[in-house]
This record gives C-alpha cells, structure tokens and sequence, in this order.
C-alpha cells in the first residue's frame, strides 16, 4: 500500500534526488502495510515538502486522493529561497519514522526494535543540528546535552475556564438526577438539554460545552462501572459498581462544584481530588527544552503537538497520588531507559510503543505527594501510590505521559543512549494569576502546585529559540 501510495504521488516525478529518497524510505518500511489516513496525510505533507525544496523546482501533478483518503492537493513549485538539503532530510526522516511507528502496532520484535532506534535517533540528531544551526547557538546543541521534558496537562486552565467546566458538571449532574429519578435509569441529558440549562444560570454555551459535560460522564460511567478505586472512595465510600450509589455520589461532587463557583468557599483537598475528574483536559501539551551549555539556559528545542481535544481523565489537574487512579504526576521527575515494551496493549486494545521509564515515587516532589496522600487516606481513599509510569506515545493512557509516536521514541532513544531527560508535569500555565487563584482556592494542592513554581524558578532559566516545529513550519510556508 505504501508503494502505491508513492508510485501514485510521485509517478510524474522526474528523476532527481527526490526519487531516492523515496526509494530509501520504502526500503527502511518492509511489506505491505497499512497506514491511517492521518498518516498518508501527514506523509503526504512532508515529501511535498520535499519535492518543493529539491533543486530545479519539481512540478507534482495536480490533486490526488490516494488509497486511505489523504488529499494532498496541488502546489506551486516555483520556490525562490535557496535549496536546504539539511531540512529536506529531516522532513523524509519524520515520514520514515511516523510510517515505521504504524508499522510497528502490528509487528514487533528486535529488528523492527534496532530499526525504530536508528530512524528516531538519527531524526532527534539531524533536528538538533538544524536548530543549532538556525538559532544560531554558539555551542550547537547534540543528545549529550541536558534536556527537559515539560508538559502542562490543561493549556486553557485558568480561573474563567475552571468555572465554566464546574457550571457545565454541575448542570449536566443536575439533569442526569432529575433523569433518574424519573425513570429509574441512566439516561444522559441530550446537548440542547444542557444548552438550555446552561442558558437559564446565564452562560450562553459555545461550541463543545454541552458535549464537555455528556463525555465526561460517559468516561466517568465507564470507569465506574469497572470499580474504579477513586469512584469506590466518592463519598458515600462503597460499591461504584451500583447506579444507585453512583447517583449519591454524583451529589457529592455537584456540592463540591457549587464551591468552585462560589468565590467565597475554598475547596478541601480531599473534595478538590474527587472532583478534578470531573472537570478533566481536553489539550496538554509538551515543550523539550535542551540546554546547550552546561549551566546556561534551556530553549524551547520541540513543541509537540495537542494532546487530546476530548476529555481525558489522565489529563485532569492535580497529581497523581495513588495506584490505579488513571492521573498522570504531577511535579519534578526524571525519565531513564527499562528497556522495550513488549506487546502491551492499552485498555482499547491499541499497542503502545517503545517506552522511558519515569521515576515517579523516588523524585523530588515525592514528599509533597505524600502530605496530599495523608489527607486523602483519612477521607477514606486506600492504596499505595502506584508506580510503572511511562512516556509512550499517544495511544491511550492511564496515568503515563503521552507524546506524538515520533517524539515518544526520541526521548526513549535519549534515555536509552544513557541521557537522564528531566520532567515537569504541571496542570495549567504557571502565571502569577493562575498560582494567586488556584493557591488560595484549592486547599492542599495549591500549595503543592507553588512549590513546583519555586523550583522551577530557582533550578531552571530560559532564552527564546525558534522550536524545529516551527523551523519546519516557516520553511514550508515560504512557497
């Protein structure tokens, strides 16, 4: 399928250097295949890319829907700047890397294994170089180099966006009961449900609002059906299992969303845990910053692509405190080489990749994690605190780090080579208003997130840098 993917793209093609790329490629992506319609996209993007930088301006035929659905559409070749072979190989790298991921959902073992290493390695090298060389670094950067993998799991929180999710849960909450207590069954309020309601408490609801509220409580429905231990600890403690419990304890959290639209309450730290799943991310995003010189500062070197765009439990606000509670850490860490994952798949059944082990448990913010785990054990919440995160990519998580496949691999490639990447997970934008507003409003956890602030600001400094992300962005829009 790839081949005929290329032969169709690029069969009107004349021969030139282009050409043997391609031909590399397909001989890097062994048998046939078959590639998401993202992933021809996103192919079909880049050796686009390609062919616009290549030497003598190539002329590509006009428009063509390939097998999967991509449309890649027609480009003018007429490109003025000067032809960048560094740009133009990294650009072939990343579609050799992301059509080797795809490849390796169905079939691993220690070819495919050496295989991933060398194109994700020789892609992190090539990408350091040409951010170096483009920013202009008086000590280019390389993977010896101090990096740090920082991540915030809601791009949008702030102290507006916290209320309208709580507005949004609590309506949604409010109608699932009145349901219920009608019918005597689980029946989800329909989106104009919500839109009015939302209406008649005055917030004129925008695009994704209603179904914010609807999917939250069919994830939410989901764990608890199959004993999830947080929705076992909501009290009432019990039997998350029962509908009839569920809806006691979607009393209790609609209580607790009342206080975090009351400018007044303060939320404890034990209701705050509850209820943070309740009001979960739908965008987290990862910045790796490398700092190039040993004590300088670290620039942004990638920016990686949104994370989610749908609810995700794993995303919502507040560290991960015990085992099995599906929250990603939040604080200081590190991540290290444990070798491949072998044929481990997630709850939907989708095959992670090649995994860095984080060292969640045994890292700085440990103790600050335990005074939280004090206060929820005397609420009621058992367990230990968990363990086995990861960094893999982004197929589904419960509790690990997830990045775009080709990143994800990167930074287990940087560990595997002996470099100790540090991590930074926080919940939302450390701005003085958000520490000010989330400090005093969520008892426990706000104090948890400022210290984070303080080291960071006594550990880390940063410079501006132009991200390869964006180095390959601007390169491509000057045509």
């Amino acid at each position: 399928m790839l081949a005929n993917y290329c032969k169709q793209r690029f069969g009107q093609l004349p021969e030139t250097d282009l050409d043997e790329l391609v031909v590399s490629m397909l001989e890097d992506v062994p048998g046939e295949q078959e590639l998401s319609t993202q992933s021809l996209q996103r192919m079909c993007e880049e050796l686009r890319f390609l062919a616009t930088l290549d030497e003598g301006g190539a002329q590509l035929p006009e428009s063509t829907v390939v097998a999967g659905g991509a449309d890649c559409g027609p480009v003018a070749m007429d490109y003025a700047g000067p032809s960048n072979n560094e740009i133009r190989t990294l650009s072939a790298d990343i579609a050799q890397v992301v059509a080797f991921m795809e490849k390796d959902r169905r079939q691993k073992g220690s070819n495919g294994q050496r295989a991933i290493f060398r194109l994700a390695d020789g892609l992190i090298d090539q990408q350091l170089k040409v951010f170096s060389d483009v920013n202009g670094l008086n000590e280019a950067a390389d993977r010896s180099d101090k990096f740090l993998v920082r991540t915030v799991k809601d791009i949008e929180l702030d102290e507006a966006e916290f209320k309208k999710r709580a507005l949004i849960m609590d309506v949604t909450l409010e109608i699932l009961t009145e349901n219920y207590k009608r019918t005597g069954k689980w029946r989800e309020p329909s989106y104009k449900e919500i839109e009015k309601r939302l209406a008649e408490r005055g917030h004129k609801a925008k695009g994704g609002d209603a179904s914010f509220g609807v999917l939250t409580m069919r994830v939410i429905k989901e764990e608890m059906d199959q004993g999830w231990n947080v929705g076992e600890a909501i009290p009432p403690k019990g039997n998350s299992r029962s509908l009839a419990n569920q809806m006691k304890k979607f009393e209790y959290i609609r209580k607790v969303a009342q206080k975090a639209l009351d400018d007044k309450a303060t939320i404890p730290a034990d209701e705050f845990y509850y209820f943070s799943f309740f009001i979960p991310s739908q965008k987290q995003q990862t910045t790796t910053f490398v700092q190039p010189s040993e004590g300088g500062p670290y620039l942004p070197f990638k920016q990686s692509k949104v994370i989610g765009y749908e609810p995700k439990l794993s995303q919502a606000m507040g560290t991960k405190l015990f085992q099995g509670d599906i929250k990603q850490p939040e604080g200081f860490m590190e991540a290290s080489w444990g070798a491949a994952s072998a044929n481990l798949s997630t709850r939907s059944g989708q095959w992670m990749y090649y995994r860095a082990h984080v060292n969640y448990g045994s890292d700085k913010s440990e103790n600050d994690r335990e005074k939280l785990r004090s206060k929820l054990r005397a609420s009621g919440m058992t367990g230990n605190k968990g363990g086995s995160i990861r960094i893999h990519a982004d197929v589904g998580s419960l509790g690990c780090l997830e990045l775009p496949i080709e990143d994800s691999v990167g930074i287990t490639g940087l560990a595997k080579s002996g470099n100790k990447p540090q991590m930074q997970t926080i919940p939302f934008p450390f701005t003085q208003e958000n520490l000010n507003y989330f400090g005093s409003k969520i008892e426990g956890h706000g104090d948890f997130w400022r210290k984070i602030a303080e080291e960071e600001e006594k550990n880390f400094s940063y410079e501006k840098a132009m991200p390869i992300d964006e180095i390959l962005l601007s390169a491509k829009e000057r045509f």
